[in-house]
């Protein structure tokens, strides 16, 4: 996982969003993520094959133009539309 953490300094940047999103994206705690984004750490092999599904999901998403949310998106609703999206692109 040595290229973890460039490729979701990319996704975030492109897609805008933050520590808390990432971590919604990934069902990580924030603290992990934040290490994790920061390269405190880099993450652990046990879950190396879903985090790089996971980000490669997020990637196409981001690609795709499903990220950076609208501005109509409230901050009450982003939780729900993340999730919603990293469900359809779970999918593929």
């Amino acid at each position: 996982m040595t290229d973890f953490r460039p490729r979701v300094c990319a996704a975030a940047k492109q897609g805008a969003l933050t520590t808390a999103d990432l971590a919604l994206w990934f069902d990580s705690a924030y603290p992990t993520m934040k290490a994790w984004r920061w390269g405190i750490h880099a993450p652990n092999a046990a879950r190396g094959a879903q985090l790089d599904g996971r980000l490669t999901a997020l990637e196409q998403a981001v690609k795709e133009k499903q990220f950076p949310l609208a501005l109509s998106v409230r901050a009450a609703e982003r939780k729900t539309v993340i999730l919603a999206i990293r469900h359809r692109y779970a999918q593929l």
